[in-house]
């Protein structure tokens, strides 16, 4: 048989590591990434590095994930190919730099939805302090590109009073602009924002020809690049394997 290239398109946070209050008691963990001061904040349990082991030994890794670029420079494992960043907003060269065909998709794009994002922050800060939430929102931006707006509640263990503003948000937000909330993130995208459009790109204009490619993710947002790959993985404890026990398979959309 020919030999055949395999891509792993890999999303990262409670993925392939997690948070310390994340990870099981009483096994070994591995630092997988750092906080801005430098201090580990996310770690990789013994199975999920074998998992990564498989995953990397000879075949081409991509991380897919909804961390900014400086974010996914904070990651300690070492990823040599492409990357994809910020829910797909930035497709990155092997060498860190912004890869030119895909920026010049993104960069209007994100640009003409500048007062839309004004007007989703404005909302989310005024709706959290009227329900009583003591949260913090923010415009998300990447290199140099306005993304989307983020919540997070304050207590970073109790983050169950962000579903009152998630309700809150299905009545009002934009035609076309999806929820992505899982754990102490809950975001509103804008329609052109997605790990799946990215995908795409790179699949088509920069992915090796007659590849096997490989998707793992653990939120609803992932299913959408997933379902481009020819198999698909996620965790057993991910909102994706909750959410198809349940019967609830997609992102919140307005």
């Amino acid at each position: 048989m020919a030999t055949m290239t395999t891509i792993s398109l890999i999303d990262l946070d409670d993925s392939i590591f997690q948070a310390a209050r994340k990870c099981p008691v009483g096994i070994a963990l591995s630092d997988a990434a750092v906080d801005k001061k430098g201090v580990a904040h996310s770690f990789c349990t013994p199975k999920q590095m074998a998992l990564l082991g498989l995953l990397t030994g000879g075949g081409i890794v991509v991380p897919v994930t909804a961390r900014e670029t400086d974010g996914l420079k904070r990651v300690k494992i070492p990823f040599t190919s492409h990357a994809i960043t910020s829910f797909g907003a930035v497709i990155l060269t092997p060498e860190g730099s912004v890869e030119p065909g895909w920026d010049d998709v993104m960069r209007p794009l994100c640009q003409d939805a500048t007062a839309v994002h004004l007007e989703c922050l404005d909302f989310m800060t005024r709706e959290a302090r009227r329900l009583g939430i003591d949260s913090r929102s923010e415009l998300i931006t990447d290199v140099g590109m306005p993304l989307y707006v983020n919540t997070k509640h304050n207590d970073g263990n109790d983050f169950s009073e962000l579903t009152k503003l998630r309700d809150a948000l299905l009545g009002w937000m934009p035609d076309g602009w999806k929820i992505h909330f899982n754990a102490n993130n809950l975001a509103l995208l804008p329609p052109h924002l997605g790990k799946e459009r990215a995908v795409t790109h790179y699949l088509r204009e920069l992915a090796p020809d007659h590849s096997l490619v490989v998707g793992l993710g653990d939120s609803f947002t992932d299913l959408g690049f997933m379902g481009l790959c020819d198999f698909a993985i996620t965790p057993t404890n991910s909102q994706i394997f909750a959410g198809f026990l349940s019967g609830i398979t997609a992102p919140y959309k307005a």
